[in-house]
This record gives C-alpha cells, sequence and structure tokens, in this order.
C-alpha cells in the first residue's frame, strides 16, 4: 500500500493564514506604486529610456506632418495652401524638432539610458532623479516648442530658410589701405 504523505506549509512555502482565512497583516509586502503613477515617478533607467523613445518617435512623426505640408506646397509653383509666414514657421519648427527633439534625445536620451547600464552591467544610472527631471524637462520643452504655433505671433520663423525675395544684394566693401 502506498501512503499519502501531506505536505507541511514550511515544505511549500506558504503563509499561514489567520483564523478567518486571511492573510494576516503585514503578510503582504509593497513594492511601490503602479500604473500611470510608477510611470510618473519612476527612477528606472529602463522606463526613463523608454519614454525618451515614445516621446521622440511622436515628435518625429509630428514633424514628418510638418514635412509632408512643406512638399504639399511646394507641389505647384502657385500653391497657396501656405502663406509665407506659415512657410517660414513650418520649415524652422521642423529642423528644430528633426535635430533638438527627435534625433539627441532619441540617441541620446533614449538608447543611451536604456542600452549603457544593461551594457556595463549597473543596477541603474548614477543619478537616477536628475536622470528622471531631465526627461520631464526635455517633454515640458518639447510641449513649449509646439505649443508656439497656437500662439498669436505663431511658431519660431527666424530664418532657417530665407526666401530669395528677401535677400539683400552685398556691395562689395572697400577696406581703407594706408599709404
Amino acid at each position: 500500500m502506498t501512503d499519502v504523505i501531506e505536505p507541511t506549509a514550511t515544505q511549500l512555502d506558504v503563509q499561514p493564514r489567520g483564523p478567518d482565512g486571511h492573510e494576516p497583516h503585514g503578510a503582504h509586502e509593497d513594492h511601490g506604486p503602479t500604473g500611470i503613477l510608477k510611470w510618473l515617478t519612476s527612477t528606472d533607467h529602463k522606463v526613463i529610456g523608454l519614454s525618451y523613445m515614445i516621446t521622440s518617435i511622436v515628435i518625429f512623426y509630428l514633424s514628418g506632418i510638418m514635412a509632408m505640408f512643406l512638399r504639399l506646397q511646394l507641389a505647384s509653383p502657385h500653391s497657396s495652401l501656405l502663406s509665407f509666414s506659415q512657410y517660414n514657421s513650418l520649415f524652422t519648427m521642423h529642423g528644430a524638432l528633426m535635430l533638438y527633439l527627435f534625433a539627441g534625445p532619441f540617441a541620446f536620451g533614449g538608447l543611451a539610458n536604456y542600452i549603457v547600464p544593461l551594457q556595463v552591467g549597473a543596477p541603474d544610472m548614477a543619478f537616477p532623479r536628475l536622470n528622471a527631471l531631465s526627461y520631464w524637462l526635455y517633454l515640458t520643452g518639447s510641449i513649449t516648442m509646439l505649443m508656439g504655433f497656437f500662439v498669436a505671433g505663431g511658431a519660431a520663423q527666424f530664418g532657417c530658410s530665407t526666401p530669395r525675395s528677401r535677400v539683400r544684394p552685398t556691395r562689395p566693401v572697400r577696406v581703407p589701405t594706408s599709404s
């Protein structure tokens, strides 16, 4: 005959339950916030790196939409889709967003935050709170730049592309000689 041996609670690593069948107070460990609060308050380099990458990809697509409007304006010689100031604003903001808010943050903010600590075997970045602050400042600055389209003067249009009609011809400068 075969005897059935019942395992004890210590063999199964099961916490003993109270008289009402629930876990006793303090048996459940709290590991911090979850969900959106965890994302908002995280100092984990992987979460911050993913946040950088997701934000910069969203900015990449917004900048691509701007480029499509620029192409539509240039599709025909007499297109009136955009005014001169709107064209200059879109061109300036497209360039600024692609360089300052996509390329740099994606490479140095996103990929570096995510990959470098894993490559060197570090548990986290050296200053995790400063790292989280840098992402939130990047996001705030990005939103501020994009909100320029909704103010009275419009977004920046200070001349990444100066129209040829506004370029003044230069005259040769005479340098006085001493003789």
